[in-house]
């Protein structure tokens, strides 16, 4: 044998003896594994706007290029998404909930991308392994791990304390951990042990050491619908509602006679598949329909009990209310005060009796409720005057809790009692007068309303006298 075959069968006897042991190494733990199976769904947000330039992160929650992040990452700003491969794509926006600091982007990749599986929060436990997955700094992908050090932080609350009275209060909780954490690691994936993201990294506390918080996933999958606005934004009525708390697109509700209903879906019903392309769970549901436009039907495929059911269900405009007429309208909304004992939710109003009506000139509940401080509702009713029509959201501020109806449809439900905070929904509308009514209690606080109207792409105004009429 000559003497380079020898060392040539030596290098190679070496080589594969080095790989055998890399392969047992205590060096590749769980979490190198988890790196490195889901790194490439994980992506580096590089957003311009004037005079601003923000570095985030973000996760991808489908394979076609959908990807979830923080809205003050994006806002309405253009710009680049990085991946792990070096992969540069321009990004579009395609959903914002400012109020919720939640936003949806869109990339146009040549090839699938990998997708971080979507998870839970509801059954999280305080000690259990995390990982944190993102761009700190602007510095490209970085991973830091820790434990979930709480499942329920309330964030802008004085103390524990004072918030152990308010057992039934509404305020957004936040997951805590203590993986490093840093500017740019926004809208990056929070992660367990299984390779499921439980959250979404959203802020840090700077006075603090190694106290970070994520919005929890449940959350997330809860306004997911409001977020992308599936309907509203493109113009479509099917009339099907999913649990999206579900592990599949589970039909939770059918409207009646919509084309849904027309075509046979049922409650109960799984999605499986839409358009010939499957349908995993209730957020693949959700982004296909907002890529689904064109065709005249949408054929789904349908698990009911034990039998596969095919449909085909039209594909209607989103239905626009009747506009309203009114020949003598004033300005100005007209109001009921009502008093309760105790309020810490929305009364029921028609078993109530006022203690006093008018008409007011914008939204004030505390100067109407006379010297009741507390415990008091109000309800505002009349017409608002839209002038642009389109896909747009209301946005109601309040302290403690309130709902909006619009053309008698229910958009805006704040349950409350809360601090001050916003909450928003989607509609679709022609230009004109709008029948409105809103409904109002302040429990304990300082008694504020205020509505807004955020036009698709625009910025956020407050509607004043100017906006509201009454007959």
């Amino acid at each position: 044998m000559s003497r380079s075959i020898s060392r040539s069968l030596l290098c190679f006897a070496l080589w594969t003896a080095g790989a055998g042991l890399h392969a047992q190494s205590p060096r590749e733990t769980s979490t190198v594994r988890l790196i490195r199976e889901l790194k490439d769904g994980v992506v580096a947000i590089f957003s311009e706007g004037k005079d601003i330039s923000m570095a985030g992160s973000g996760s991808v929650i489908h394979e076609s290029g959908y990807i979830l992040t923080n809205d003050h990452v994006v806002e309405d700003r253009p710009g680049n998404v990085l991946f792990a491969n070096g992969t540069v794509l321009p990004y579009e926006l395609l959903g914002r909930l400012t109020e919720k600091d939640l936003a949806v982007i869109k990339v146009s990749p040549e090839h699938p991308c990998t997708r971080i599986p979507p998870g839970y929060s509801h059954d999280l436990m305080a000690g259990e392994p995390v990982l944190v997955m993102g761009n700190p700094g602007g510095r490209g992908l970085v991973f830091s791990s820790g434990i979930l050090s709480s499942t329920g932080i309330i964030m802008d609350a004085s103390n524990a304390l004072v918030m152990s009275r308010f057992k039934d209060s509404t305020r957004d909780r936040y997951l805590q951990f203590d993986a490093t954490s840093n500017h740019g690691n926004s809208g990056g994936p929070l992660v367990n042990a299984e390779g499921k993201q439980i959250g979404i990294v959203a802020k840090k506390d700077p006075q603090a050491d190694n106290i970070n918080y994520a919005i929890p996933m449940d959350r997330v999958r809860t306004w997911l619908p409001d977020l992308v606005a599936a309907d509203e934004r493109n113009d479509l009525w099917l009339g099907i509602k999913v649990n999206m708390l579900a592990t599949r697109a589970v039909v939770t509700d059918v409207e009646k006679d919509s084309p849904a209903a027309g075509a046979g879906v049922q409650a109960g019903d799984i999605i499986t598949a839409a358009e010939h392309q499957p349908v995993r769970d209730p957020i693949d549901w959700l982004l296909l329909l907002c890529q689904a436009r064109g065709e005249k039907t949408l054929a789904l495929t349908l698990q009911r009990g034990e039998k596969t059911v095919e449909v085909a269900v039209a594909r209607l405009a989103y239905p626009q209310p009747k506009l309203e007429s009114v020949e003598d309208k004033k300005p100005g909304l007209q109001y009921a005060v009502y008093y309760g004992d105790h309020l810490r939710k929305l009364p029921d109003f028609a078993v109530l009796k006022p203690v006093a009506n008018g008409v007011t000139a914008d939204l004030n509940p505390a100067l109407l409720a006379g010297e009741r401080k507390e415990d008091y509702a109000v309800t505002f009713e009349g017409f608002l005057q839209l002038d642009q029509g389109g896909f747009q959201r209301l946005v109601l501020s309040c302290d403690d809790g309130a709902r909006l109806f619009l053309d008698g449809r229910l958009v805006v439900e704040d349950q409350g009692p809360h601090a001050p905070q916003e909450a928003s929904g989607p509609i679709r509308v022609q230009p004109g007068l709008h029948r409105l009514r809103i409904e109002y209690y302040n429990g304990v606080g300082d008694g504020e309303l205020k509505l807004f109207l955020r036009p698709n792409g625009g910025s956020q105004r407050e509607l004043t006298t100017a906006d509201f009429f009454h007959e």
